[in-house]
C-alpha cells in the first residue's frame, strides 16, 4: 500500500491547515502564551492604578544649595525656574499641531505673549479636551532650604537618618549643591549618595555654562537677547523631495514634512516586525519538530500526510501562532492609524494616503510572506535534523547569526538607506526582507524591486527543495547532525567515516 508521500499531486490545503491548528492550539493552551498574550493589557491596567495612585517610579529629587558666595545660589534657582517655564511654553506650543493650520502660529504667539498657563485655558475654552492631548513637563529637581548651615552638620539628612518636610510630606534629602570660594572664582561641588543620577549637578553646569557665554557676549559688546533673537530669526533650510517636484506639482508642496517620512518609518516597524516574527516562530518550530521526532509522532503522520503538507503546515501554525502573540499590539497599531485616518485634519488624511500608496503596502507584505517562508523553511530542516534541544540550539546559531546580521542592516538603514551597503543587502536575499523594506520609502528603481524580489522568490523555492529533502532524511533516517557530518567526510573530503 502507498503511503501519501508516494501519491502524486498537489498538497491538500485541508491537511495543512490541521497541521498548522494542531500547532496552533498547543500553544495557544500554554499559559506562557496567554501571558504574553495579555501583557499589553497587564501593563496598561498596572500603569493606569500607578498614575492613579500618586506613586512615581522617578520622584522629583530634594536638593538643596549651601552658597558661601551669596551670590550664584539664589541664580542657580532663578536659572532653573526659567528653564522649567520654558520647557512647559514649548509643551504648550506643541497643542498647536491639534489645530487647524490657519490656527497654529496665532496660538504660538499668544503663548509667547501671554504665557502657556493662559494660553493654555484658552485653549481649554476654545476646544474642550485638547488640552489634555500632551503631558506637560514635570520637574525633576525640588529644592528646599537647607536644614542645616554646613555641610558636616547636613550628613544626617544625607545618610537618610533624617528627613525633610516637602509638600506636606517627609522626603529623603537626595543631594546637596555646596558652592565655596568667591563671587568670581566660584568653588562648585556636588554632594549625594546616589551620583549616578544627579540632575542637580548637570544644571549646575548649565548655569555657569550659561554665565560663560554671557561673560563672553558682554566683553565684546553684544547682550545674550540679542543674540538669541539673531538666532531665531537666522535663515533655516526647508527640505524638498524632488520627486514630488517633478510630478509638476508647486514647490511649496513638495516641502517634506513629518508624514512624508511616515513611509520610511513603517518600513522599520515592518522590518522590525518581521525579525520579531522569525524570533517568536523558531523557538516553535524547533521545539515541535524535536518533541514529535523523539516521540515518532511524524512517522505516524507520514502514513497520511506528505512531507510538504508538514512543512506549510508548521509554517502555517508558526505563523498564526505568532500574529496571534502579537494581535494585541497589532490592534493598538491599527487602531491608532484609523482613529488618526477619522480624526486627523483633511491635509493629514491625504498625506497619510499618499505616503502608504497600495504599491507599497503590497510590496511590504511580499517581503514579509516571502521573508518567513525563507527562514522558517531552515528552522524545519534544522529542526528534523536535531535529536535534542542541545542540537537545535547548535544548529540554529548560524540561522541566528544571519537574522542579527538582518538587525544590523536595519540599524545601518536607519541612517544611510541609500548607501551601496544597503543597496547590496536589499538584493542579497539573505537581508533583502529587511533592507528593501526600509528603501521602499526613498522609492529606489523598479528594476532593484523586480530583481530583489525575483531573487528572494527563487531563493525560497531553492530553500524549500533543499530543506524538504533535508527534512525527508531527517524525519525517515532517524538522524541528525552525525549523519550530515559523515557523508561530508566520504563526500566531499573522501576520508573514511
Amino acid at each position: 500500500m502507498l503511503s501519501a508521500n508516494a501519491r502524486p499531486g498537489l498538497p491538500k490545503f485541508s491537511r495543512i491547515w490541521l497541521i498548522a491548528m494542531r500547532d496552533f492550539i498547543g500553544y495557544v493552551k500554554t499559559w506562557g502564551f496567554w501571558l504574553s498574550f495579555l501583557f499589553p493589557v497587564i501593563g496598561g491596567i498596572f500603569g493606569f492604578m500607578m498614575q492613579q495612585s500618586d506613586f512615581d517610579l522617578s520622584p522629583p529629587r530634594v536638593e538643596t544649595v549651601i552658597d558661601q558666595t551669596g551670590v550664584h545660589g539664589r541664580a542657580i534657582l532663578d536659572f532653573y525656574a526659567a528653564e522649567q517655564a520654558e520647557d512647559r511654553a514649548e509643551a504648550v506650543k506643541a497643542m498647536a499641531l491639534s489645530l487647524p493650520e490657519a490656527e497654529r502660529e496665532a496660538f504660538r504667539e499668544r503663548v509667547d505673549r501671554n504665557g502657556p498657563d493662559a494660553a493654555l485655558a484658552e485653549l481649554q475654552d476654545r476646544y474642550p479636551g485638547t488640552a489634555g492631548q500632551i503631558e506637560l513637563p514635570e520637574p525633576s529637581l525640588i529644592f528646599v532650604d537647607p536644614p542645616a548651615d554646613s555641610l558636616p552638620a547636613l550628613m544626617p539628612w544625607l545618610e537618610g537618618e533624617r528627613r525633610v518636610a516637602v509638600n506636606g510630606r517627609d522626603s529623603r534629602l537626595n543631594g546637596v549643591i555646596v558652592i565655596r570660594g568667591t563671587a568670581d572664582a566660584p568653588e562648585p561641588q556636588y554632594w549625594s549618595r546616589n551620583f549616578n543620577n544627579a540632575p542637580a549637578e548637570r544644571l549646575v553646569n548649565r548655569y555657569f555654562r550659561d554665565k560663560a557665554e554671557r561673560r563672553y557676549l558682554e566683553a565684546a559688546g553684544l547682550s545674550p537677547e540679542g543674540f538669541d533673537a539673531a538666532l531665531d530669526g537666522r535663515t533655516r533650510v526647508d527640505v524638498f523631495d524632488p520627486a514630488v517636484l517633478s510630478g509638476g506639482t508647486e514647490e511649496d508642496a513638495s516641502a517634506v514634512s513629518v508624514l512624508d517620512r511616515l513611509p520610511f518609518f513603517a518600513g522599520i516597524g515592518l522590518s522590525f516586525f518581521l525579525l520579531m516574527t522569525i524570533f517568536a516562530g523558531s523557538f516553535m518550530l524547533l521545539t515541535s519538530m524535536i518533541e514529535e521526532k523523539m516521540n515518532k509522532l511524524l512517522e505516524m503522520m507520514l502514513a497520511s500526510t506528505r512531507f510538504s503538507e508538514i512543512m506549510l503546515g508548521k509554517m502555517l501554525g508558526a505563523a498564526m501562532l505568532t500574529l496571534a502573540s502579537l494581535a494585541p499590539y497589532l490592534i493598538l497599531g491599527l487602531g491608532a492609524l484609523v482613529g488618526f485616518l477619522f480624526l486627523g485634519t483633511p491635509e493629514q488624511v491625504a498625506a497619510i494616503r499618499e505616503a502608504l500608496p497600495l504599491s507599497t503596502i503590497l510590496i511590504s507584505l511580499t517581503f514579509l510572506l516571502l521573508g518567513y517562508v525563507f527562514y522558517a523553511s531552515i528552522l524545519i530542516a534544522l529542526g528534523a535534523l536535531a535529536q535534542s534541544m542541545q542540537d537545535a540550539q547548535t544548529l540554529s546559531l548560524p540561522i541566528m547569526l544571519v537574522m542579527f546580521m538582518g538587525l544590523g542592516v536595519i540599524m545601518f538603514g536607519i541612517n544611510a538607506p541609500d548607501s551601496p551597503v544597503i543597496v547590496f543587502a536589499s538584493i542579497f536575499p539573505l537581508t533583502s526582507p529587511f533592507a528593501m523594506m526600509i528603501r521602499l520609502a526613498s522609492d529606489p528603481p523598479v528594476w532593484q524591486v523586480a530583481l530583489s524580489i525575483g531573487l528572494l522568490a527563487a531563493s525560497v523555492v531553492g530553500v524549500m527543495w533543499v530543506c524538504a529533502r533535508v527534512f525527508r532524511f531527517g524525519v525517515l533516517s532517524g538522524s541528525g547532525v552525525g549523519a550530515i557530518t559523515g557523508w561530508f567526510r566520504r563526500t566531499v573530503l573522501r576520508r573514511a567515516a
